[in-house]
């Protein structure tokens, strides 16, 4: 009778590689996983801002001439350096005078646009003459 010993070595080598090559795939997936969740996160976060924002420009009559910069967690902060995220209101010309359009975009830091949104609003000084 021949010793099995080499091939119950080679069999559990085998299994052992399959096992780890399982588990590098797993871990990529993983990896995937939490940048994809990251970045859908940063994402509703920023439509959060924008409709935040465009409700209060349909609300006021004042304007937000400059950008707007968040840090990590969504707070406002006025140096521009720290900044994690831009808030940039664009105004449009209307065809119509009593309307006015704007487009509302949010960056992320490294200046990739997480979300845009078009608001158009009723103009004030129109509104309350007639």
């Amino acid at each position: 009778m021949k010793n099995k010993t080499p091939l119950v070595i080679m069999e559990q080598t085998v299994m052992i590689l399959v096992f780890a090559f399982a588990a590098a795939v797993c871990m990529q997936i993983f990896v995937c996983s939490d940048k994809l969740t990251r970045h859908n996160q940063q994402r509703d976060n920023a439509i959060i801002m924008a409709q935040n924002t465009a409700e209060m420009l349909k609300s006021s009559d004042k304007k937000i001439e400059h950008p707007i910069y968040y840090d990590g967690n969504w707070q406002p902060i006025a140096e521009t350096q720290n900044a994690d995220y831009q808030l940039a209101v664009i105004y449009t010309e209307s065809d119509n005078p009593k309307l006015w359009t704007a487009e509302i975009k949010v960056y992320g830091s490294d200046n990739e646009l997480l979300f845009e949104l078009p608001v158009a609003g009723q103009r004030w000084e129109v509104s309350a003459v007639g």
